[in-house]
């Protein structure tokens, strides 16, 4: 079995993409998990061949054969590629030019969707006959779509951790660490963390927030801002909340950024009380870094909604809020509750095994073997969180588009409106 994975690699510089299984090495999470399922594959399966189609020149373990492409548009001009059972590419890619493309190699094509995939993107893909699956990386995600027609060949598969390392762990005598993990772009909300730092450190004094990554985690030459820690303009709206009151102009003693870390950020997880992870949850379809503190036994704060819902468990292994006024009030209750801490943070430990490389592998293998032999995606009905992102609407949809397939899914609408609203 020959699997092709198109690899995007011109953002990572100086990077050590040999040792994926001892965690990430400072990239971003889907390219991450491009490079861990590679070797977990090779590890447990020995009749599949994997090819990245790429665009740098990174090294990979030696298992992987690499074709460079120097463009991910430009993988139909090797004649490797057709000689591939099965093509992976990313779903934020999925434009119509791309779609030609995969039309063209006539290779059963999956397409992996890490990010949420828009209406336009949903169509073309529900209408390429080449593109056989979909999988979105939680059952949050999956449910977005589940009253287009793309979920008639779609599926979900967690993304794997590897959480039988030596470094995960938070030491007994851990301390008033408030740890953020992200890029520090708007889409992952630190400015929401930022503007209630202040009202954190009121109730807890002795508080430090320990931020982890940076504005250019998702590429390395992005310009930065005065700081160097993000772009300018976000920069400037985040960095007033987390200035000093002195009119010094310098940053609070309790703030350290600690910029973008590979493995060497356990040494923070070591002492962490609360992890917290994008604090709007808006773009999230999984959240591997929450997943990653709740391997050390830290319990994470975060929002009610999207991806997020799927790694952190409401008083399981973290807290969930609806409200943002509600946000710091969390982060107090776990700094000063160390019993319930401690609670959540043993439940995830427990929590993280079912994210196992060796589960989500198996997972991956039989859908490559379904894929072989014909056999189509089943609908999986939402479970939970009805009223969450408007599930209880799609799902009734869902039932009256099967008399009236001509109406228009729920993404189909909010695209169209979000459309209307910028003109």
């Amino acid at each position: 079995m020959k699997i092709g994975f198109l690899f995007e690699d011109n953002g990572i510089v100086n990077k050590n993409l040999m040792d994926s299984p001892k965690g990430n090495p400072g990239i971003g999470g889907t390219s991450y998990m491009y490079v861990i399922l590679a070797h977990y594959i090779n590890k447990m399966y020995s009749d599949i061949d994997i090819t990245f189609f790429r665009e740098g020149n990174n090294p990979l373990e030696s298992f992987i054969k690499c074709v460079n492409v120097g463009n991910i548009y430009n993988f139909d001009s090797v004649d490797e590629v057709k000689t591939m059972d099965i093509f992976i590419v990313n779903a934020k890619n999925i434009n119509s030019k791309l779609i030609k493309k995969i039309n063209k190699i006539g290779v059963k094509t999956i397409v992996w969707a890490h990010n949420y995939i828009s209406a336009e993107q949903a169509n073309l893909i529900a209408d390429c006959s080449n593109i056989v699956r979909v999988v979105f990386v939680g059952h949050q995600e999956y449910d977005k779509y589940i009253d287009h027609r793309i979920i008639k060949k779609s599926t979900y598969i967690y993304n794997m951790f590897n959480a039988d390392l030596p470094e995960f762990y938070r030491n007994k005598e851990y301390k008033p660490y408030v740890t953020y993990v992200g890029s520090l772009t708007r889409a992952k909300g630190f400015h929401i963390l930022a503007k209630y730092w202040k009202d954190v450190i009121k109730e807890v004094p002795k508080a430090e927030l320990h931020i982890i990554g940076g504005g250019n985690l998702y590429l390395a030459n992005a310009k930065l801002g005065k700081y160097n820690i993000a772009d300018e303009e976000y920069e400037n709206e985040f960095m007033p909340y987390l200035i000093d009151d002195s009119d010094s102009g310098k940053i609070m003693k309790s703030v350290v950024f600690h910029g973008v870390m590979g493995q060497e950020k356990s040494e923070i997880y070591h002492n962490t009380a609360v992890g917290i992870i994008n604090p709007s949850a808006e773009t999230e379809t999984f959240g591997i870094s929450a997943v990653e503190m709740s391997a050390c036994g830290i319990p994470v704060v975060t929002r009610r909604m999207y991806g997020l819902i799927d790694t952190v468990r409401d008083k399981k292994n973290g807290l969930l809020f609806d409200k943002y006024s509600d946000f710091p009030k969390l982060i107090v209750k776990l700094l000063k509750n160390t019993t319930l801490n401690e609670q959540y943070g043993k439940n995830g430990i427990d929590f993280v095994k079912k994210f196992s490389p060796e589960n989500i592998t198996k997972q991956w293998y039989d859908l490559f073997t379904e894929i072989l032999n014909g056999k189509k995606a089943k609908v999986i009905f939402p479970k939970d969180n009805y009223f969450v992102d408007n599930k209880w609407l799609r799902v009734i949809n869902y039932s009256i588009k099967n008399v009236l397939p001509f109406l228009p899914s729920i993404i189909e609408c909010t695209d169209k409106l979000k459309k209307i609203l910028k003109r």
